[in-house]
């Protein structure tokens, strides 16, 4: 029997989120002003308060009060994820980054992997989580629990593996998680529970990719808005995703390892959450309060590179016992000019000087001391 064709147009649309996500970078890249923080689409309203919200409504009003319960118990998959994410990926990375730096790949490139394997779990993970049919209550609750740890988490693996590091204010940090996040999801709960309207799951799933697009949308605006006077070298670029990409794969294939041999009591829709939750990492929210203090820090780095690099300049001291006359010369210090040549007459022996470096002369050295 010859094998069935594929039909392209059915491929096209399975792929179609990832074509969706290809296209908002490259909207941010040709107007990024449209969704920087305080444009026209003001993303630290819409994308904060609307878009991750949004995610999570849409998750709380597909689950019952009883699934959050049972998720919160599931104690063996969140230690899992929550070690996984905020301990082994940054020390996986950072052995990579050694092994890397040995092929002279740009050091920044390799500071820039620490520092995103060094984040929480990402918010959209719980996307991902519904999408493929995974434990999406274990994965919203992965996600809030990995938000909390980050705050401190994050900071800490910062300074251990980059030497670099800011703190979050946690109260503030918790607040808006709250407002963001535990809020949303309780009202889609509480919709869930006191309605009997069901939005189908394919309304819904388009609803939070709608908004996971937003977000990164907005995210890719500020990062080239950031550095659009940074001139980035193709191959640069090119090394960048491709590492990106392995790494992904890598760590896929070493979470699923794990969560099938090492353990054995996870389900596939748990393996399926796993997957998602203990290897994608957040960039959004009060992430990017630490994202932009490190580069402050980088960006002070480079500026007393520079200045430690700069060219010294030797500028020809005046030759004051010749220019000036008895007068200027006694009114600028305080001594005629034949005192002057009897004091240097007296010293003269003990001033050391050299002729390499435009060494000042004794004459000089002794008027600049009164001076």
């Amino acid at each position: 029997m010859k094998p069935a064709k594929r039909n392209p147009f059915l491929l096209w649309k399975s792929h179609l989120f990832l074509v969706a996500i290809f296209f908002v970078i490259i909207l941010a890249e040709i107007n990024p002003k449209l969704g920087e923080k305080g444009g026209i689409l003001r993303p630290e309203i819409t994308v904060e308060y609307g878009a991750v919200s949004t995610i999570f409504l849409i998750s709380g009003m597909s689950m019952k009060l009883e699934d959050v319960f049972n998720a919160a118990k599931h104690y063996d998959l969140h230690i899992f994820v929550q070690m996984f994410s905020l301990f082994f990926v940054p020390i996986f990375v950072k052995f990579l980054t050694v092994c890397l730096y040995q092929f002279n790949v740009d050091e920044w490139i390799l500071k820039g992997l620490i520092v995103v394997s060094c984040m929480p779990p990402s918010y959209s993970s719980v996307i991902m989580a519904r999408a493929v049919g995974g434990n999406e209550p274990a994965a919203v609750f992965s996600s809030i629990l990995g938000s909390v740890l980050g705050i401190f988490t994050t900071p800490f693996t910062l300074l251990f593996f980059l030497h670099a590091t800011a703190l979050v204010p946690p109260f503030s940090t918790i607040i808006d998680l709250i407002l963001t996040v535990t809020l949303p999801l309780a009202v889609g709960i509480i919709f869930h529970k006191v309605t009997s309207l069901r939005i189908p799951n394919k309304c819904m799933e388009r609803i939070g990719e709608f908004a996971l697009l937003l977000l990164i949308y907005t995210t890719f605006c500020d990062m080239f808005i950031a550095h659009e006077n940074v001139a980035l070298q193709p191959m640069s670029v090119v090394l960048t995703i491709f590492l990106v990409v392995l790494i992904q794969i890598i760590l896929l294939y070493l979470s699923f390892l794990s969560a099938t041999n090492l353990i054995t009591c996870f389900t596939p829709a748990d393996i399926a959450t796993i997957l998602f939750t203990s290897t994608h990492k957040s960039l959004t929210l009060v992430m990017e309060d630490i994202i932009e203090m490190i580069d402050d820090e980088f960006d002070e780095f480079f500026d007393r590179l520079e200045r430690s690099h700069r060219r010294h300049v030797f500028r020809d001291w005046p030759e004051y016992f010749e220019i000036l006359d008895d007068h200027d010369f006694r009114s600028r210090f305080r001594l005629t000019k034949p005192a002057m040549s009897k004091v240097l007459f007296l010293i003269e022996q003990k001033i050391k000087t050299t002729g390499f470096n435009a060494a000042v002369s004794p004459m000089n050295l002794l008027l600049l001391t009164l001076r």
